[in-house]
């Protein structure tokens, strides 16, 4: 009888590996998984991180317009006790401009460096003016502006005066001073703040919202920064009323609009630096957990690799050798149980 018995010189069936097959369904699985759960994990923590930096950026604008209406609170209350003073009233009452300028320089001088700049006392019915405000820039369209606003009370008003190439930013409020008998209005004292050099209240927002610089704009324009060197991270405000995470992804840019009672067009923000510690460490941490998983998988693979080819390696070999000899028609051939399942029923039926 013949016997289709294939010849040790005939060429080997072609296909692949069942153990090289096993493991790359293995990797492929194990890559798919990993790479979901570091996906997802990812995708949770960086939503996490950007609905901080929303909370903070809202945190930011409150605080700085917190620091703010405190300074002007400050200006306000000067005022008020300024229109209720006796001797300011007996002065403009007696039209005695020395003894206005002698009350409001000593008021000026009274305050700290940067909380006042702006101080004047207009008497009414007439254009006489008593000012003591800074010498340090140019007061009196600041005056003009202040004094011809239609506004029925000046609160907190911004004022932009001088050229369009260096514009002076001032916020000015009013309070007018009454006779207690006769109700009659003496004169109106005005108070308030140059922004372009107001360093001080820079630092007291840095030092509330614990960033390491800040600015104040107007639109794209920077109108005064601190500290001194950041004017190069600043710039990056050119883009208003934006959060902007650098380059480099070392600081973002919090933009606070600030809540004056005035129109866009006179609309001032303050740009905050924080540092991105947080979400660096994240993403260092994520690229090391990613370099840590490729050689997991690599190692796990390998070992995977090993034990299978040792396994199905014994395991095909003893179910060949069985075939052949079966073929062979040779006498006393039994079948080797082997560690797979799957060889063993092959070698049974055979």
């Amino acid at each position: 009888m013949h016997f289709d018995t294939q010849n040790n010189g005939e060429k080997q069936p072609t296909g692949v590996g069942f153990s090289f097959l096993i493991i790359t369904v293995f990797l492929i699985a194990l890559t798919l998984v990993s790479i979901l759960v570091m996906a997802t994990g990812y995708l949770v923590a960086r939503r996490a991180i950007d609905h901080d930096i929303t909370r903070f950026t809202k945190s930011s604008e409150a605080i700085s317009n917190l620091v703010l209406q405190s300074r002007l609170q400050d200006i306000q209350r000067l005022l008020d006790l300024t229109a209720l003073d006796e001797n300011m009233r007996t002065a403009i009452q007696s039209q005695d401009s020395e003894a206005i300028a002698d009350w409001l320089s000593a008021i000026y001088y009274s305050q700290e460096e940067g909380r006042i700049d702006v101080l004047f006392v207009k008497s009414a019915g007439s254009k006489r003016i008593v000012d003591v405000s800074t010498k340090a820039y140019d007061t009196e369209k600041i005056q003009q502006a202040a004094v011809s606003s239609n506004a029925l009370d000046i609160t907190n008003q911004v004022f932009i005066t001088g050229g369009a190439e260096q514009p002076l930013y001032s916020i000015v409020t009013r309070r007018d001073i009454i006779a207690p008998q006769s109700g009659k209005l003496l004169g109106t004292v005005y108070g308030g703040v140059i922004l372009n050099d107001n360093i001080s209240f820079i630092r007291d927002i840095l030092n509330s919202t614990g960033s390491s610089a800040a600015g104040l704009y107007h639109g794209s324009h920077l109108i005064v920064s601190f500290p001194s060197n950041s004017q190069g991270v600043l710039s990056m405000g050119d883009h208003p009323h934006t959060n902007m995470i650098d380059a480099n992804r070392e600081y973002i840019l919090l933009d606070a609009g600030l809540a004056l009672p005035d129109g866009e067009e006179h609309r001032l923000h303050i740009i905050n630096v924080q540092s991105l510690g947080a979400i660096t460490e994240l993403e260092h941490n994520y690229q090391m957990a990613l370099y840590f998983l490729a050689g997991f998988i690599l190692i796990i693979s390998g070992i995977a690799a090993w034990g299978l080819k040792r396994v199905s390696t014994k395991a095909i070999a003893t179910l060949s050798l069985y075939a052949n000899r079966v073929t062979r028609r040779e006498d006393a051939v039994t079948f080797s149980i082997s560690a797979i399942r799957e060889f063993n029923e092959i070698g049974t039926t055979l």
